[in-house]
């Protein structure tokens, strides 16, 4: 019992499912998903080569869906494009090389139907990941990482401020 208890709270801090942004993100990544998946299979079967076209359409549609995200879910947000946008652009470079070798060793060893569906069950795993670095990074007002910002500058002022203290004690004032 006390093993459920532990990962219902991590369930429920992962996954604010009472939150309206969170419902909104949710449907539009089934949603893209749902397209992303018709796409690739049209594009494969005309074209070929699995793992490009996985890739290139995931890649592409990630653009899409800051847009989308941008004026639909985070409207409210009072952060410029330049902003969100270059932290998107450091999110995307960081997640894909990890989407891309995880795709390419998916379907190149159960193909493409089976490996489309495999990597959908990662989506969903990585959802409520990708939500909070949205809600907490991409989208995040500026002021928020002003006052953390100050914070740490806080604490390193105090951090040093103790040591030197610790050192005139230690010396006896010399």
């Amino acid at each position: 019992m006390r093993a459920y208890n532990k990962l219902a709270s991590l369930f429920r801090r992962l996954v604010p499912y009472r939150n309206r942004e969170w419902q909104k993100s949710s449907v539009q990544s089934l949603t893209f998903w749902v397209l992303a998946t018709f796409l690739i299979y049209k594009l494969v079967s005309h074209l070929g080569h699995g793992v490009t076209v996985n890739l290139t359409v995931s890649l592409l549609l990630d653009w899409v869906v800051y847009g989308i995200n941008r004026i639909w879910i985070w409207r409210k947000r009072q952060t410029d494009i330049r902003r969100s946008g270059g932290r998107n652009i450091v999110v995307w470079a960081l997640t894909a090389a990890l989407n891309a070798l995880l795709a390419w060793q998916v379907i190149s060893r159960v193909g493409v139907v089976q490996g489309r569906a495999l990597l959908g069950f990662y989506g969903v795993a990585m959802n409520p990941v990708m939500f909070h670095v949205r809600d907490k990074v991409i989208f995040a007002e500026y002021e928020d990482f002003r006052e953390v910002a100050a914070a740490r500058c806080r604490l390193e002022m105090n951090k040093a401020v103790n040591a030197s203290r610790l050192l005139l004690m230690r010396t006896g004032g010399l």
